[in-house]
């Protein structure tokens, strides 16, 4: 993936000619990738993601703020959970919240050590 927003996950506003001059630039292979066949991720800023999700759901920018940390704390619990089942990450113990906190299995260490190595 490219690091140039595609203009077709960000919010628009103007005119109906702003708006076709605008979609003239939209990467329509990375919609597909996106949209269709859900092999790529659309990666927004944080200002981009609350201003879609105001628009999307007509709430608050407080309430928009609360719905993108939501959705950012499912993303890493969903992550947690595929290293987990994957035999990468474990919970080792828990807050004082009762949350738990992971550690790196022996697997996990020796995966992030060759990663490691790699960069020098």
């Amino acid at each position: 993936m490219n690091n140039k927003v595609n203009p077709a996950f960000v919010p628009f506003t103007g005119t109906i000619d702003q708006l076709l001059a605008n979609m003239d630039k939209v990467d329509v292979d990375q919609v597909e990738r996106v949209v269709v066949d859900q092999t790529e991720d659309a990666i927004l800023s944080n200002s981009d993601a609350i201003a879609m999700i105001m628009a999307e759901a007509n709430v608050s920018h407080e309430e928009a703020v609360d719905i993108l940390n939501d959705i950012k704390c499912e993303e890493v619990k969903r992550v947690l959970d595929g290293l987990m089942n994957e035999g990468l990450v474990e919970v080792t113990s828990y807050d004082e919240d009762g949350q738990p906190l992971y550690n790196l299995t022996e697997n996990g260490k020796v995966l992030a050590k060759g990663f490691s190595d790699k960069k020098k």
